[in-house]
Formats: C-alpha cells, sequence, structure tokens
C-alpha cells in the first residue's frame, strides 16, 4: 500500500471517521407517539377518553443520565448484540463504545488506544482524556465544516470530453430510457438492443452509432470506479470480484449513484466492506499488507489477524479498519 509520512505513523487506511448517530428501538434518545382510549364514571354515566401522548424509553434515559453523572470518557455504551443502552458499572470487553470522534470500538481495544482508563480508574472525568482524542474529533469536525454540501458535489470523468458527451446524451434523451439503459448497463454490463433503438431514434442516429458513442463513456466510468476502489495500492479488480460475490448490493448502489447523481464516492464504502473482511477472508493478504510505518499485523492462536499501530496499541483487523479507515 502507500507509504506515509515519518511525522504520521498511520496508513491513509487509519485516519478517524466521522459516522452518523445510529438509529435503533434501544436509541437514548427513542420517543414515539403513543395513542390511547379509556373510559371512566361521570355522574353515573360512562365517559370514554382517548388521545395521544409522547412515550419516552425512561430505562435509556435513566441510563444516559447516570453516564453523564459518572463522567464516563465516550458518548455512549452499547451492548454488542442487540445495541441497547450499558449503565458505566456493567460495562465488558465486548461492550461496543461509541465516542466523540465518531468511532465506535469495543472497550478492550478503547483501553488499548488509550481512549478509555484501565479497570483501576476506568472512569476519570472527560477533562483528562488523552490529547489524541480531542484532536482526532477537532479534525473531524474540521472536515465536516469543509463539506457543506456533498450531494451537490460531482465526480466529473477524466476525460472532459467523454463527460461533456454523457451530459450531452443526458440532456437530449428521455428519463425513462435513460433509465432503462443504465440499469441494463448496472445488471447485465451492456444495453439492449430495444432500449438502445429507442435512444438512437430520439438522437436521430443509428444504434451502431450510439453505441460507438457509449462505450467509451462505459470505459472512463469503469475506470474512474477503479480508480476509487484501488485506493491505498488496492487491486480496484479484486474488490469488483469480491463485491459480485459477498456486497452485490453495496456494488449495485455505487453503480447507480455514479451514473444517476454523478459521484463515485460508493465505491468507497465498497473499498471499505471489503477491507474489513479481509481479515476474515483473506487473512494472508491483511498479514501482508503494507499500512504504514511502525504498523505492524500478526496472527493471533485463534487465526485472528491482529494490527498493532504505535500510540494506539494491538486490535483486532475488523476494530481497526472500522475505528480508522478514510472513508
Amino acid at each position: 500500500m502507500t507509504d506515509y509520512p515519518e511525522h504520521d505513523p498511520r496508513a491513509a487506511l487509519f485516519q478517524p471517521k466521522a459516522t452518523q448517530p445510529a438509529t435503533n428501538s434501544n436509541s437514548l434518545a427513542s420517543q414515539h407517539t403513543g395513542t390511547y382510549v379509556g373510559s371512566r364514571y361521570v355522574d353515573g354515566q360512562v365517559v370514554s377518553h382517548g388521545g395521544s401522548k409522547a412515550i419516552g424509553s425512561s430505562h435509556a434515559e435513566n441510563v444516559a443520565e447516570i453516564n453523564a453523572k459518572a463522567g464516563v470518557p465516550y458518548e455512549r455504551a452499547m451492548h454488542p448484540t442487540n445495541r441497547s443502552p450499558v449503565p458505566h458499572d456493567q460495562v465488558k470487553d465486548d461492550t461496543i463504545l461509541r465516542f466523540a470522534n465518531g468511532a465506535e470500538v469495543t472497550a478492550r481495544d478503547a483501553r488499548m488506544m488509550g481512549w478509555l482508563e484501565a479497570p483501576s480508574n476506568p472512569f476519570a472525568d472527560r477533562a483528562s482524556r488523552p490529547e489524541r482524542l480531542a484532536q482526532d474529533t477537532l479534525k473531524i469536525e474540521q472536515q465536516q465544516q469543509e463539506e457543506t454540501n456533498p450531494d451537490l458535489d460531482f465526480d466529473l470523468l477524466a476525460d472532459e470530453a467523454l463527460d461533456r458527451d454523457y451530459s450531452s446524451l443526458l440532456d437530449t434523451t428521455a428519463g425513462m430510457e435513460q433509465q432503462a439503459a443504465i440499469q441494463q448497463v448496472i445488471s447485465n454490463g451492456e444495453i439492449n438492443q430495444k432500449t438502445l433503438g429507442t435512444l438512437a431514434t430520439q438522437l436521430q442516429c443509428e444504434p451502431e452509432q450510439l453505441q460507438a458513442r457509449v462505450a467509451p463513456i462505459m470505459e472512463a466510468f469503469k475506470a474512474q470506479a477503479l480508480n476509487v476502489m484501488g485506493e491505498g495500492g488496492l487491486d480496484g479488480n479484486d474488490v469488483v470480484a469480491w463485491a459480485q460475490q459477498h456486497a452485490p448490493d453495496k456494488l449495485q448502489q455505487a453503480m447507480n449513484r455514479q451514473a444517476n447523481m454523478r459521484q463515485a464516492g460508493g465505491y468507497a464504502d465498497v473499498r471499505l466492506a471489503y477491507l474489513e473482511a479481509l481479515g476474515d477472508d483473506r487473512p494472508s493478504i491483511a498479514l501482508n499488507a503494507d499500512l504504514g510505518n511502525g504498523i505492524t499485523q500478526r496472527q493471533d492462536s485463534k487465526g485472528r489477524v491482529i494490527v498493532n499501530i504505535p500510540g494506539y496499541g494491538e486490535m483486532a483487523w475488523r476494530t481497526a479498519i472500522q475505528a480508522f479507515a478514510r472513508r
């Protein structure tokens, strides 16, 4: 993979990422409106009444309040299976902790990275958290401020002429046929003859001429996708082959986003999923990957790939990717 400057011992692979708060039935802020109907006696008559009221998760709120008073250095502790709130005095090694920088790691790995105090003093005041956690959080906040509205960003094709030609095709053909062509390419790798003929009629050209015009555009999209998935020294074709077997829906979503929204960021999600799975699916590649200066990997007695990052300690491969991979 890529070499990195001496002053940053972590690979580009291992940069803190921001994550969206998880939404589930056990969220600390979970609340729903409950409808009720009842009856009561008034002056000897039965009177029905009803209405609605906001019902919050009292358990979750109590846990949040208790954790806040304890001054724990994380934002939330969750059960590893159902993600329900966990009180600070019931945190175990496999409890998932969410920190201010958006990372979610187990309590065991948080201690290894210095984000959580040792069991002898596990609940130090927030002001005494390791400086690197605060620095990581600051970097993420700065990045978020720079990303004003990512939905309006476009990833243009490397060849400007082909990019303009693709835009021209979108401007001069009907949306229904455009979507049919896009879905056919995503599913089968090519536009069928019926759709190609309809589009050619709209453009007042022969289907063969349109096919010759579309082919280099499709190659340019493929090159753009492989470039994103191949970042950090990966083989983009290997990532595609893995995704076709293990994450076909994620790959198709990335292709749809690229064709319709002109954004290649979906392929970064595919790449991240591939990286997360390397430790389990292809441990030999994970063990031999060059992750940057000072970062080493080993395999433990259970066959798990363990990553040692200077300043952060050892953690499972998947945990390292999830906590530090740049999306």
